[in-house]
């Protein structure tokens, strides 16, 4: 409940401050079929989906997924504005998953 009222409020602070500097909002990332509140819940289910795949790989001693600064939380909000730096526009929810999963490897990327 709180996750999903916390959302909702970054949602809206992101629509407000995109209204506000005047940006076209034909080009501002959306997924197709998806209202607010679905975007919210596939890309929650997103963060929750890599910060778990990310501590079963290391658990098994394996390579991360991505390796994010101290202090850093990978969640949904944070997958949606990797993907807004690639995608714009209404995209099917499996590019949009694609170019955040891309774009979270490339930002946090792990040294070798």
């Amino acid at each position: 409940m709180v996750r999903t009222v916390v959302l909702t409020i970054a949602l809206l602070f992101l629509t407000v401050d995109l209204i506000a500097a005047g940006q076209n909002t034909d080009k501002v990332l959306s997924i197709q079929g998806f209202d607010g509140d679905r975007t919210q819940l596939f890309m929650s289910g997103m963060g929750y989906g890599v910060t778990f795949l990310n501590l079963m790989l290391l658990v098994e001693g394996k390579p991360p997924f991505y390796c994010p600064p101290a202090g850093v939380t990978v969640n949904g909000r944070v997958l949606w504005e990797l993907a807004s730096q690639v995608l714009e526009g209404p995209n099917p929810p499996d590019a949009v998953a694609i170019a955040a999963l891309e774009a979270l490897k490339k930002t946090y990327a792990c040294g070798e």
